[in-house]
């Protein structure tokens, strides 16, 4: 799992699923921070974004998944 921090709060969160030692690949993405971060995303984007999809990244508790094949996790 990698981590962004946003003024000392924590803004976002990556999750590697099958994360290898060396290389981290982003399978899983949230965002947890920020003053209306729906409405960044959006303008940054330039598109709309289905509320429902969002909803799904906007938390602080992963989707399940199974353990990486190389039975390791990465802790940065």
């Amino acid at each position: 799992m990698a981590a962004g921090r946003l003024d000392g709060r924590l803004a976002c969160w990556f999750i590697d699923t099958n994360y290898n030692g060396e290389s981290f690949f982003v399978r899983h993405a949230y965002f947890t921070g920020g003053d209306e971060p729906y409405e960044k995303l959006k303008r940054a984007l330039r598109a709309e974004i289905d509320e429902g999809a969002w909803s799904t990244l906007y938390r602080t508790t992963s989707r399940p998944f199974a353990p990486p094949e190389t039975g390791r996790s990465p802790s940065r």
